[in-house]
Formats: structure tokens, C-alpha cells, sequence
């Protein structure tokens, strides 16, 4: 089992596009966005994950009020 599908009952939605990102550190991480709602607000969810080490990680989680799709995570709408 991949760790993507490890993550579906966790929480990471399959359906969210997923970007290639590099983090300040030099790490490449993905990042997964998806649109939708929340306490009936539209906006953006987003996830990172981690897989640079043994155990694979979800080391960002948020909704972004007002937020959308863009590749580019922690936006500012």
C-alpha cells in the first residue's frame, strides 16, 4: 500500500491536485490542494507531504478561506 493511499481515510482527498514543491530547506515535498467549504465558507484545503524520511509524514494541513488552487501553498487570498 502506497503511502497516497494510506492518507485517503486520514483525510487527503484523492481528488486533490497535487503539485512538485521544494521547501526552503532544499526538500522536495508534494502538495495537495483541493477546493471546497468549510463552516460555509469557500476556500482551499491543502496538505503537504513529506516523504523524505523512513516514516512519511503530513507535516501541513489547513483551509484557506477565500483561498483557491494555485500550486503555491500558505497564499494569501
Amino acid at each position: 500500500m502506497t503511502m497516497r493511499q494510506r492518507l485517503v481515510p486520514s483525510g487527503l482527498n484523492p481528488d486533490a491536485q497535487r503539485f512538485a514543491i521544494t521547501g526552503g530547506d532544499g526538500v522536495a515535498r508534494e502538495l495537495y490542494q483541493l477546493p471546497g467549504e468549510l463552516n460555509g465558507k469557500s476556500g482551499v484545503f491543502e496538505w503537504i507531504l513529506d516523504e523524505s524520511g523512513s516514516n512519511p509524514v503530513i507535516n501541513h494541513q489547513r483551509f484557506i478561506p477565500g483561498g483557491g488552487v494555485t500550486g503555491y501553498p500558505n497564499q494569501v487570498p
